[in-house]
């Protein structure tokens, strides 16, 4: 029992992250500002940090602002065991050696200006910033329908429920997924910009009324049975929407079979008829079976007839 219901809470999860990113796509105004942030510090002592980076952007991916920035307390602490040492190989601007509190007061004034924080594995990045004391105490974390005017988003929940898989992905994980090209991974200000760019391709490519998506919701043991009465009114209108253009689609494929099966007869007719060619020198004429029952009131044509006709045709005098 006990192996069911952690299962069954990991596929909970994942719907809400399928869910999350209908809801940032829908209902967070376009205008809004995100800013993406990343962190590094000193592999072996975590609390002296080193780098920071972050991108200010909109949803549709236009970029504000991107900024990495070396503490100048802590240059001499390099990583080389268990990650890189990428700090000198910024990607995207040049990178800033500042004092720390010269940092945050720069971040702290950023933050001012945005609604969303988002992050890879942003639970550590929330915890470096409150350490040093910036001021994030407005942000509340979001998933599934929820949308607050300050909102945390982790881009582990957006992997998830783009893949409907259960997985804590890292930067490098996400970013193959969707084919975005990549290099110098921890640096803070590459690793804050590609963060961004995941989360803009995540936005654009993802479609709820896929079949994928589709089929993953409607499974029972994927309803959570402590939805809020706000997330299962949102569920209903989208299942709404979702039977609506099955009807219609329903409805389109009917009219094109009856449609395909009317060219279906309207070529056999077509291939069964008889078609009769008549010449002289002055008049040519041919005509199929349909023809013949005009010209003999539906009784069987006779040949003899028209040969009569086009006869008296040729006697006549067409000069001027």
């Amino acid at each position: 029992m006990f192996y069911k219901d952690f299962w069954d809470n990991q596929r909970y999860d994942v719907k809400d992250c399928v869910w999350f990113i209908d809801t940032l796509q829908k209902k967070i105004d376009d205008k809004k500002l995100f800013i993406s942030i990343d962190t590094e510090s000193y592999e072996f002592e975590h609390d002296k940090l080193t780098e920071f980076g972050w991108s200010i952007f909109k949803k549709n991916g236009e970029i504000i602002k991107n900024r990495h920035l070396i503490v100048k307390e802590n240059m001499e602490y390099h990583n080389k065991v268990y990650v890189p040492d990428n700090r000198d190989h910024y990607n995207f601007g040049k990178s800033e050696i500042k004092e720390l509190k010269e940092i945050i007061r720069e971040l702290n004034e950023d933050l001012k200006k945005v609604n969303y924080i988002v992050g890879q594995g942003i639970n550590n990045d929330i915890k470096d910033l409150k350490e040093i004391n910036v001021d994030i105490s407005k942000y509340k974390k979001m998933r599934a329908t929820t949308v607050y005017e300050y909102g945390i988003i982790e881009t582990m929940d957006l992997y998830m429920g783009y893949n409907t898989c259960y997985k804590h992905a890292k930067l490098e994980d996400e970013l193959n997924n969707l084919n975005i090209s990549y290099e110098r991974l921890h640096n803070a200000g590459n690793d804050a910009y590609y963060t961004m760019k995941f989360f803009v391709e995540v936005l654009k490519k993802f479609d709820i009324h896929r079949l994928k998506y589709r089929s993953f919701l409607r499974r029972p043991s994927y309803t959570p049975s402590n939805n809020t009465k706000k997330e299962q009114e949102v569920e209903v209108e989208i299942e709404k929407e979702w039977i609506e253009n099955d009807e219609n689609n329903t409805r389109d494929k009917k009219d094109k079979d009856q449609d395909k099966e009317k060219n279906k007869r309207d070529q056999k007719n077509k291939k069964d008829k008889k078609i009769f060619h008549f010449k002289n020198d002055n008049l040519e004429i041919d005509l199929d079976d349909d023809d013949e029952d005009d010209l003999d009131g539906g009784e069987d044509f006779d040949s003899s007839e028209l040969q009569a006709i086009m006869k008296e045709v040729e006697e006549l005098d067409f000069s001027d």
